[in-house]
């Protein structure tokens, strides 16, 4: 059974800085989202490419965001932000995103959303192991020995 809470978004100043992370930190190496559209979704509660905001590919899709932003985020930074630890925020997001994937049909859907979300979710998952690699110092014992971790 899921917490009655397990899908709630974060208070809009916590989303308000979500999607400045997002935008600051993953965008500008992969973009996959028209920024206005997403602002205006994020951050006014308006439609996004003609979907309400409480459907399941657009809730998707913010919690994919909120997913990739934390990601990006030290554990200092979450627990003086957000007052919670970082690997908390991560569960949270993964689990509400995956909800909401299933619940959108991810399998046989065509929605751009629906692929949008998932894609940033991929990609946000390459990044956390990338940068754990390189925080517990397997970046430079794989590559001292000839192995690029990003082949």
């Amino acid at each position: 059974m899921m917490a009655p809470n397990a899908l709630e978004h974060p208070p809009r100043p916590m989303i308000e800085l979500l999607h400045n992370y997002y935008f600051s930190n993953v965008d500008p190496m992969f973009k996959v989202l028209h920024r206005p559209s997403v602002r205006e979704l994020m951050l006014n509660g308006k439609h996004y490419l003609g979907h309400k905001p409480d459907e399941p590919a657009v809730d998707a899709l913010m919690f994919a965001v909120y997913y990739a932003a934390t990601n990006t985020q030290n554990e200092n930074s979450c627990k003086q932000i957000f007052s919670d630890e970082k690997v908390n925020l991560l569960n949270k997001y993964r689990f509400a995103f995956e909800v909401c994937l299933a619940r959108a049909d991810f399998v046989n859907s065509v929605e751009i959303e629906v692929i949008q979300a998932f894609v940033i979710f991929l990609v946000s998952r390459s990044f956390l192991v990338l940068t754990s690699l390189r925080t517990i110092g397997h970046w430079e014992s794989l590559t001292s020995i000839g192995i690029c971790p990003l082949e």
